[in-house]
């Protein structure tokens, strides 16, 4: 797109929007990345939310969400979306018979099945998975921040209006 530019605006009018991206840029940035940053972590609250709440052990719904979350609640030792009472909530655990029931994945390595409940804080994953997705995604926009603003002065610096003659 920069070399579009360059070649139908001239190398002055690209250097003049290069002078003003470098004046806007840092703003617009910052109230672009935290306004996503909010909605992404609104968003990711209330989908896990709505998720073990209503959704878990669905069938019907197939799956794929089913192991991909129980495999975020492995992988980062956390247990439901804000944390582990959470499940006492949900519709899966009022269709079972014990309604202090948690999921397998939620348990300590070191706890037994028997023990494993919200009854025994001690032998679950007390924190939820949204502190730890939401990190996860602050991280990914950051990266997709840094490299927004850093691939058009690489476009610049790797093609300057001496070597785009030809062109």
């Amino acid at each position: 797109m920069l070399l579009f530019l360059w070649k139908v605006g001239g190398a002055s009018d690209l250097f003049k929007m290069y002078k003003l991206f470098a004046k806007i840029n840092p703003r617009l940035q910052r109230d672009l990345y935290a306004f996503a940053l909010i909605n992404i972590g609104v968003f990711v609250e209330k989908e896990l939310n709505r998720f073990v709440l209503e959704d878990y052990k669905q069938v019907s719904r197939g799956p794929g969400k089913l192991l991909a979350f129980d495999h975020i609640q492995s992988a980062y030792h956390c247990c439901g979306a804000n944390n582990y009472t959470d499940w006492q909530r949900s519709s899966w655990i009022q269709s079972r018979s014990s309604p202090n029931d948690l999921p397998v994945v939620c348990c300590r390595s070191t706890a037994s099945m028997a023990d494993c409940n919200v009854n025994n804080p001690d032998m679950v994953y007390k924190e939820g998975c949204v502190k730890f997705l939401k990190a996860r995604y602050e991280m990914h926009f950051l990266i997709m921040g840094i490299v927004a603003i850093a691939l058009p002065f690489f476009q610049f610096i790797c093609f300057p209006p001496h070597k785009l003659s030809h062109v």
